[in-house]
């Protein structure tokens, strides 16, 4: 599942959205064992420029398109580019259902 804190960043090539990724049962609730690699793919008005999950121990580097989650989450920070529209993004995971989200870029 994926959630953006921002659903209308403004298509200024700086705004940027964070986006959790939850491990989820099928009743909704988060996984906390759950450690998956995922990886994002997005495309439309904007890029991922950065991925986490929390672990200061992880080695895993900052910039690219793959995060290991821990304690059931992991985090992609989305950045708009200077045009209006929708940035579309997906997680997805080895053994588990993809999850997207659609955010609207507006001048």
């Amino acid at each position: 599942m994926l959630n953006a804190d921002q659903t209308v960043p403004a298509a200024d090539g700086n705004a940027i959205a964070h986006v959790e990724a939850c491990i989820v049962d099928e009743e909704g609730n988060v996984v906390p064992n759950g450690e998956f690699e995922l990886s994002f793919d997005w495309e439309g008005a904007g890029a991922v420029i950065g991925v986490d999950n929390g672990d200061l121990r992880c080695h895993e580097p900052y910039k690219g398109r793959r995060r290991t989650s821990r304690g059931g989450k992991c985090l992609a920070i989305v950045q708009s580019k200077p045009e209006s529209g929708e940035i579309r993004l997906k997680a997805s995971a080895k053994g588990l259902a993809d999850g997207a989200v659609s955010i609207n870029v507006e001048t």
